[in-house]
């Protein structure tokens, strides 16, 4: 803000209003860089959900500030007598600023979209995972036991995708019913739990299989 105000006082105080359409044209560049620096925050907070918005944004708005600056203050000095190649020059470097910025989203959205995978993959993984260790001590019987075991050996792998998180919800809610069967000592409804479970976590990881 101080260089800002440094320029408007050498501006119109030192050298006047009378300028030339190069030096008014960088002016006003010098001056949306300047208040594409103040927005940056609001461009931030919007995408805090993503890893790197907040840093990446106030960096690119910071640089294009720095650069606009400089090359504006060349032509504001040096006032070439047509206005192309200040209105040109610097809308060139508006238009780099405006590609990072698009640049900087996609990378910001596909590493969000990553990260939301991989914490579905974990809420998959470890919540089957923990809920058949659970069963495990619980269970009677050798052969329920082997059941239940072959199982937990199929909660894998730690991949996910949007074809498979319908099967990995059935499977979720098909561990409630296992649960149930195997604290009512049901045989019955173990085998059926289990081979329903089996069937969709073997479709899960070939689905995921082919995907590879």
């Amino acid at each position: 803000l101080a260089i800002l105000l440094l320029i408007n006082v050498i501006y119109f105080g030192v050298w006047g209003l009378d300028h030339s359409a190069s030096a008014w044209i960088s002016y006003v560049f010098i001056h949306f860089s300047f208040l594409v620096v103040l927005v940056a925050p609001f461009l931030a907070e919007k995408g805090t959900q993503y890893v790197m918005s907040r840093n990446s944004i106030y960096t690119i708005t910071s640089t294009y500030f720095a650069v606009e600056f400089v090359i504006g203050t060349i032509f504001i000095v040096w006032s070439p007598a047509g206005y192309k190649l200040p209105l040109f020059s610097q809308f060139a470097i508006m238009i780099g600023f405006v590609v990072a910025l698009f640049i900087n989203a996609i990378a910001d959205t596909y590493t969000a979209q990553a990260a939301e995978r991989h914490q579905d993959e974990m809420v998959y993984i470890r919540g089957c995972s923990m809920k058949l260790k659970e069963l495990l001590s619980e269970v009677k019987g050798k052969n329920n036991y082997r059941k239940i075991q072959k199982l937990y050996d199929l909660i894998s792998p730690a991949r996910s995708c949007a074809t498979t998180k319908s099967l990995e919800n059935q499977v979720v809610r098909e561990l409630e019913c296992l649960e149930n069967a195997v604290r009512s000592e049901n045989d019955v409804l173990i085998d059926a739990s289990v081979n329903k479970i089996e069937r969709l976590a073997n479709e899960r990881n070939r689905i995921l299989q082919v995907k590879n």
